[in-house]
């Protein structure tokens, strides 16, 4: 991951005064924090991070092209500024906190949720942007390392910041927004998505009702309405508003985003032409699905995300969809916990309107219990996506719509990636 330093950007001893690292006294300031050595270049701050790989190994990788300086837990040979530190997570914690004061006057805007928290930030963002300067955090960097680091990189003159807040463990939403301390909070929804941790949907409204721990006091606490394990919230310190959905159309994700998006317009004091204006452009916006079009053979790519919910709503986008046939690639949906193979089955049952569908993963049983009288076909688990793009093309016809949907754990795209390639070379011949 590289991020651009905004509020973050200070020289290595200042840095290392507020996370507590010793013997740092450069003024050199880093304009970027990178976590993969390969992305390193001059003048960065490399933090080394202990995950499926140590980063502690590629110091010297990242020195050699050009790291300033190294977050670090420990010791290292390698002759580079090193802001030596217990947790490099925790320090990443306490550097983000300290941005708070920085930015006194901007507007914190938090969102969670089971489903919807990506769509909800961007539309938010782009209907806000004519009128404000606003930051939203990049793609999906919702947890206990992408929360800080977005923090760390949201520019000083910003007005409104609106950052996503995830969870697969309890906890983990009151913990993120006590260091993210919001103006305002908005709860998407409640649904399956990570109810293996939390363990059944009151479970993961509790969950999500953690982002009150943070919420300053007076802030705006914005809920779906109709949503049961939503109703009745109150708070002595909070004012709690339920929003309704906003447009027209079928597609009630959007619809929904939209709706939070107008809330957050009305409280921020847009004028209704303003906040009309600023909703019609973020109707544009769909960041869940990407469409591609090779002749008259339309490709959707819906593999950022999965749970049952999301399903729903992609199969009524494709049901909606122009096309001849209707093509189902379906994945895994993942940390459903006790629920999975109930859940599966359910989808799958729901999947078989479609023309033919193709499954890969873990859970392919599953949802192929359910598919009863269906056109089934299941990838080889053994295969790599190369192959099972070979094997999806291959039964293309012309005016074939393809919807493919997983849990981004599946990586989904790079199957999409494949068989767009395979598309692209048959339309230049």
């Amino acid at each position: 991951m590289v991020f651009e330093l905004g509020a973050g950007r200070m020289a290595l001893a200042d840095i290392a005064e507020v996370i507590g690292a010793k013997g740092v006294t450069s003024r050199k300031v880093p304009k970027r924090i990178v976590t993969d050595s390969r992305e390193v270049r001059e003048g960065d701050l490399f933090c080394a991070l202990r995950g499926k790989t140590d980063g502690h190994h590629y110091i010297s990788e990242a020195k050699a092209r050009g790291a300033m300086a190294a977050l670090c837990e420990e010791k290292t040979d390698v002759s580079l500024p090193l802001l030596m530190t217990a947790s490099a997570v925790k320090a990443l914690w306490a550097w983000a906190s300290a941005t708070r004061g920085i930015h006194r006057q901007c507007r914190y805007v938090a969102i969670t949720g089971s489903v919807g928290k990506t769509t909800t930030k961007c539309v938010t963002a782009e209907a806000l942007r004519q009128d404000f300067k606003v930051f939203a955090s990049a793609e999906n960097y919702n947890n206990g390392l992408g929360v800080p680091l977005s923090m760390l990189s949201i520019p000083k003159d910003t007005e409104i910041a609106i950052l996503e807040l995830g969870s697969n463990a309890p906890g983990e939403i009151a913990d993120l927004a006590k260091l993210v301390s919001p103006t305002d909070g908005i709860i998407t929804a409640i649904g399956h998505a990570h109810i293996g941790a939390f363990g059944s949907l009151e479970g993961t409204a509790k969950e999500k009702l953690g982002l009150l721990e943070g919420l300053r006091d007076g802030g705006k606490l914005f809920l779906k309405k109709g949503d049961p394990y939503l109703a009745g919230v109150k708070s002595k310190r909070h004012s709690v508003i339920y929003v309704e959905e906003h447009g027209e159309g079928s597609d009630h994700a959007m619809k929904s985003a939209l709706g939070f998006a107008a809330a957050v317009g009305k409280a921020v004091g847009l004028s209704p032409s303003r906040l009309e204006k600023g909703l019609c452009r973020a109707a544009l916006r769909d960041v869940r699905r990407r469409v591609y079009r090779y002749g008259d053979i339309c490709i959707i790519d819906d593999s950022y995300n999965a749970s049952p919910e999301s399903m729903t709503a992609a199969f009524a986008f494709l049901k909606a969809h122009e096309g001849r046939r209707k093509i189902l690639v379906l994945g895994d949906m993942l940390e459903l916990g006790a629920a999975s193979e109930e859940l599966h089955k359910k989808v799958g049952a729901d999947a078989v309107f479609a023309d033919f569908i193709f499954l890969f993963g873990q859970n392919t049983k599953d949802y192929q219990s359910s598919m009863r009288g269906a056109n089934v076909a299941v990838l080889p688990p053994e295969a790599a996506h190369d192959t099972w793009a070979d094997a999806i093309f291959g039964m293309l016809k012309a005016g074939d719509t393809v919807l493919i949907k997983a849990s981004h754990g599946l990586h989904g795209e790079r199957l999409t990636a494949a068989l767009c390639k395979r598309l692209s070379q048959k339309t230049e011949q």
